[in-house]
C-alpha cells in the first residue's frame, strides 16, 4: 500500500491553471461591476464629541500635527501654498502618501479640504462641520469623491466601503480627546 503525499505535476499544472481561471473570472466580475458603478460618490458619517467647537477646530485644522493623534499617519510634510491654499503631504505608515489642500475655512464650524494629487486614483473633497450641541459638538464629514478605475470603485463599494476613511478619521479624532466615537444613525 503506497501513501501519496504530494499531486502530481500534472495535478498542480490543473490545480494552478483553475487558479488562475478563476483569479481571472473574478477580475472580469470585479471590472464590469465596477464599469456600471457611478464614478462620483457622496457618503457622510457624524459623532457627537464633549468639546467645545474651538477645541474640536483646533485639532481638525492643524493638518501637520495629525501625525500626532492619527496612528496610520507616519509623517506630514507642509508643500508650498498653491493659489494661497494650504498644502501637504501625508506619508501613510502603509508606504502610501497623497497630497491635500485647504479649499475654504470658516472656524470654528467648517473646513474642507481637497485632494490636490493629480496621479491619485481617486480625489474629492471632504467638508468638515462642527456644530455646537448641549453636550459638546458634532462632528460630520460629507465626502464629495470619484473613483477613476472601475476596479478600484468595485473595492471602494463593496470591499472597503465609502465610509472606512471618514470612520477611521472620526474614530481616531474621539480618542484623540479620550473619547469613544459613536456614529450617529445614516
Amino acid at each position: 500500500m503506497s501513501v501519496r503525499l504530494a499531486p502530481s505535476p500534472a495535478s498542480m499544472k490543473t490545480i494552478l491553471v483553475w487558479l488562475g481561471v478563476g483569479l481571472a473570472v473574478i477580475l472580469a466580475v470585479a471590472f464590469g461591476v465596477g464599469t456600471s458603478l457611478p464614478r462620483e460618490h457622496i457618503a457622510a458619517r457624524e459623532i457627537s464629541l464633549h468639546q467645545p467647537p474651538d477645541a474640536v477646530w483646533t485639532v481638525v485644522s492643524d493638518p501637520l500635527a495629525s501625525a500626532q493623534w492619527r496612528p496610520n499617519v507616519g509623517q506630514i510634510e507642509s508643500l508650498e501654498s498653491e493659489s494661497g491654499r494650504p498644502r501637504w503631504r501625508e506619508h501613510y505608515t502603509n508606504g502610501d502618501a497623497l497630497t491635500l489642500e485647504i479649499v475654504a475655512s470658516d472656524p470654528p464650524s467648517r473646513l474642507i479640504t481637497r485632494v490636490a494629487d493629480p496621479e491619485a486614483p481617486f480625489g474629492g473633497t471632504w467638508t468638515l462641520d462642527i456644530e455646537s450641541t448641549p453636550a459638546g459638538c458634532s462632528v460630520r464629514i460629507t465626502e464629495q469623491g470619484f473613483v477613476d478605475s472601475a476596479i478600484f470603485r468595485f473595492v471602494a463599494r463593496f470591499i472597503m466601503g465609502y465610509k472606512a476613511g471618514l470612520d477611521d478619521y472620526l474614530t481616531h479624532l474621539a480618542a484623540r480627546f479620550g473619547e469613544k466615537a459613536e456614529f450617529a444613525a445614516d
